[in-house]
């Protein structure tokens, strides 16, 4: 399964022509539903070997296309922190724990071509 056309990527990733999507579709909508359990919850966003281990979700790629796909915007913190904003459906606008220092990311990633 593939998306056509010019997305944009805030931080330092390049900009993505035409992003291939590895894996099943399955994969992408189990990160997703995850994500947003824990956003809905107040949760610390899920690290990634988190996603391995206990959802058997190879987690690194998939946030990243859930990001391409306009489907989340992830925002790095320091000491290992996401926080993961749900940016459509039911719950647009949820997000998981925010940093206990109040910091501001060092980078944030989202699709700027979607319109939400």
């Amino acid at each position: 399964m593939s998306i056509k056309g010019d997305i944009s990527i805030s931080g330092n990733r390049p900009p993505l022509k035409e992003p291939v999507l590895v894996g099943s579709p399955v994969t992408y909508l189990r990160m997703f539903q995850v994500l947003i359990d824990a956003a809905v919850a107040g949760d610390r966003c899920p690290m990634l070997q988190q996603m391995v281990d206990i959802h058997k979700i190879p987690g690194g790629y998939a946030v990243n296309r859930l990001v391409d796909l306009g489907w989340i915007k992830s925002e790095i913190y320091m000491h290992n922190w996401r926080v993961v904003e749900i940016m459509v459906g039911e719950h647009k606008g949820a997000r998981t724990q925010e940093h206990p220092d109040k910091r501001r990311p060092y980078k944030t990633f989202f699709n700027s071509n979607i319109q939400l």
